[in-house]
């Protein structure tokens, strides 16, 4: 059972290494390239998508090369079989261009494929995906844009409350002239005692009111002989 688990941890760690993750954003390029033996008479490129394939490159001895239509116009080709390398660049990629790219090839005189070993997956993501932060970007705005106005608006809300308490606490206005007069006026009357009336007098005892008991003596007095001169 260990033997059986070493032999599949083996297999997947082969199966790694043989291919190349690569993730590009779109309306980037990518360079595919192949070393070439002199026993290859063609060659091919071929993309797996999901659960289609489809050939992008063909280079036969003897024959022009052959493009997909689909990639025509957006793959460049560098070398061929009787170079040592072939770079195929496919230009402007489309998310439809995710998938494995594997090269393969034939020996000369014979029916057997090889493949190449190092194979590529390709991610092609748009620039939405590539940065996930731009699709916050106006939830930002908008939060930061509010959190400002609200700013200012208890800023505006202070400084009204402010104005309006030091308005309340400022020096009043000079009162009219005739307002001023009939206040001194009452000021004054209420600073003059009140004179006594006669019942009042009458009420306290003589002894009480010295200048009484001296007008009656005044009044009861008998009159002066004046003395005549001859």
């Amino acid at each position: 059972m260990e033997m059986v688990g070493f032999l599949l941890f083996s297999q997947i760690c082969k199966v790694c290494a043989e291919v190349l993750f690569w993730r590009v954003g779109e309306s980037q390029s990518v360079e595919l390239s192949c070393p070439i033996t002199a026993q290859s008479p063609d060659l091919h490129l071929y993309h797996c998508s999901g659960h289609s394939q489809s050939t992008l490159l063909s280079l036969r001895q003897g024959t022009p090369p052959t493009v997909s239509p689909r990639h025509r116009g957006r793959l460049w080709l560098d070398g061929g079989l009787h170079s040592a390398r072939v770079n195929a660049t496919l230009l402007h990629l489309e998310p439809s261009d995710t998938g494995l790219y594997v090269w393969e090839m034939t020996e000369n005189n014979s029916s057997k494929r090889l493949i190449y070993e190092q194979k590529i997956f390709l991610l092609v993501e748009s620039a939405e995906a590539m940065c996930p932060c731009s699709s916050l970007y106006p939830t930002v705005l908008y939060t930061i844009s509010a959190a400002a106005g609200l700013f200012l608006l208890i800023v505006f809300s202070l400084a009204l409350a402010k104005c309006a308490k030091s308005n309340h606490q400022g020096p009043l206005p000079p009162a009219p002239i005739y307002v001023e007069m009939s206040r001194k006026e009452q000021t004054m009357s209420q600073n003059i005692p009140e004179k006594p009336s006669h019942l009042e007098e009458a009420r306290f005892p003589v002894y009480a009111n010295p200048s009484y008991g001296q007008a009656q003596e005044h009044h009861y007095a008998s009159p002066r002989l004046l003395k005549m001169q001859g």
